[in-house]
């Protein structure tokens, strides 16, 4: 990686912590609503526990991406 390709990524960084801490706003927001679980689980057989063990969450409905570089 180059220098300048380098410093676009770490200039990245640094937004998403100031965007996390809520020093800055996020450029845009998507919200995302949950699928109806059980429905997802009974068609590919699978427990609530092997939903957390891939980290899937039914609470994650925003999503904020960085800006596009």
């Amino acid at each position: 990686m180059n220098d300048k390709d380098f410093s676009e990524v770490l200039a990245c960084f640094k937004e998403a912590g100031q965007i996390k801490t809520g020093s800055k706003e996020p450029g845009r927001v998507s919200k995302i609503d949950p699928p109806a679980i059980k429905p997802v689980h009974t068609k590919h057989s699978c427990a609530q526990g092997h939903a957390k063990t891939i980290s899937a969450k039914a609470s994650s409905k925003k999503f904020t991406p960085h800006k596009n570089v």
